[in-house]
């Protein structure tokens, strides 16, 4: 085990070490196969955007998150191969970069860790040949979160690192909105480092450059980006932190669209849940408890799943107690075991 971990680490530290040191490639045009322009990369563009549309509602399972890695095969490495000029072939690597970072949390998202790391070092590659630094860093910030999904003593440091490298590389040419992402994301790993302090700090950082964001001037990959998605962030690293009282002030402010973000919303909850049980608020811990299950009884994703475990086995002090019982055979009967 401590092979494979040291073997993880390597594969993530090097291409994150050439991104920070290599500068973008001299130029993006290639001369072979039939011409590229730049109707082709807007359809890589819409198969990204679809694909991610179906991974946020319905989980990196589903038929529709699967559509980033076969459009990867099938349409993005012809094209890699055509002929193209300098500006559409960066144009055509960053569309390749943000589709396989789609590619990789889908496999995050069902804790298939190895073809994830897989994507991401491929859209990490693409983003250095665009020669696009704040796509790298968002990629790199995505990473991050895939390293927090993984119940490994260095994850923690390592998204730290991911995270902050992020924002050393790009912090001149991101955007705030950009900028924020990376540092709700740092922030989130040092709680589950257990650094209040820097956690936040991380925290205050990304509201500040929230507050800085303009519309129209960032790029489509992370307009997502709003207030309700820090919250988020904020009330999982106080939960990290067992701080119930911050959880549920934060929590408050975290839902996203409900008809679109169903995965996250329903992780919400159970974040939500777990604070109100640190709070020794056992009724309205399995209330939110129940109310996560049915949000993600549709939703196929592993690492939701594993979110509701993780709480389940925390009621192992109220295991005898009928309502509690009651819980875990609901969630047992929608697929959570």
């Amino acid at each position: 085990m401590k092979r494979r971990r040291l073997l993880t680490t390597m594969a993530m530290a090097t291409p994150m070490s050439r991104w920070l040191i290599q500068p973008a490639d001299p130029s993006a045009a290639n001369t072979g196969g039939r011409r590229v322009g730049k109707h082709d990369v807007a359809q890589l563009r819409q198969a990204t955007e679809d694909a991610q549309r179906y991974d946020v509602r319905f989980g990196g399972g589903s038929s529709g998150a699967s559509l980033a890695s076969i459009v990867l095969r099938d349409t993005a490495a012809p094209l890699l191969n055509g002929t193209y000029t300098d500006e559409i072939g960066r144009e055509l690597f960053a569309a390749c970069a943000e589709l396989s970072r789609v590619a990789a949390f889908a496999a995050t998202d069902m804790h298939q860790h190895g073809l994830a790391q897989h994507y991401f070092v491929q859209a990490l590659r693409m983003a250095r040949a665009a020669g696009d630094p704040a796509l790298a860093g968002y990629i790199l910030a995505t990473m991050a979160i895939q390293a927090l999904t993984r119940d490994e003593p260095s994850a923690a440091s390592a998204a730290i690192d991911m995270a902050q490298a992020a924002t050393e590389r790009a912090k001149h040419v991101a955007t705030p909105r950009t900028l924020a992402f990376y540092a709700a994301i740092e922030a989130r790993a040092h709680a589950r480092d257990g650094d209040r302090r820097a956690a936040e700090h991380a925290l205050a950082t990304a509201e500040t450059l929230l507050s800085r964001a303009r519309p129209g001037q960032d790029p489509p990959w992370i307009r997502y980006n709003s207030f309700g998605r820090l919250a988020g962030d904020a009330t999982e690293a106080y939960c990290d932190l067992r701080m119930p009282e911050k959880v549920q002030q934060w929590g408050t402010h975290a839902a996203l669209p409900a008809g679109l973000h169903v995965r996250a919303n329903g992780m919400l909850l159970t974040i939500l849940a777990r604070g109100r049980l640190q709070a020794g608020e056992l009724d309205e811990a399995l209330a939110l408890t129940r109310q996560a299950v049915d949000v993600l009884a549709h939703v196929t994703s592993v690492r939701a799943r594993a979110n509701i475990r993780v709480f389940l086995s925390q009621l192992t002090p109220w295991q005898t107690e009928s309502k509690v019982q009651a819980v875990i055979r609901y969630a047992a009967a929608h697929g959570v075991r």
